[in-house]
């Protein structure tokens, strides 16, 4: 028996700035035979984090300063 490996990392992800927002968009990643359960999108400077379920490939983070 083989084991599952682990997803791979996205791809360097796209930002678009909005007024007070960001819209984050990435490729879908191959599962290498462990399922994609989700990802976690985390501002910087600041830390702030927003998951993003299975399926999704784009984030629109608001709150955030121009």
């Amino acid at each position: 028996m083989t084991p599952a490996g682990v997803p791979s990392a996205p791809n360097k992800p796209t930002a678009t700035a909005g007024d007070g927002s960001v819209t984050v968009s990435w490729d879908a990643v191959p599962s290498n035979g462990s399922p994609v359960t989700g990802y976690v999108v985390t501002t910087s400077p600041g830390g702030a984090t927003t998951p993003v379920g299975v399926g999704t490939a784009s984030v629109t983070v608001p709150g955030l300063t121009n």
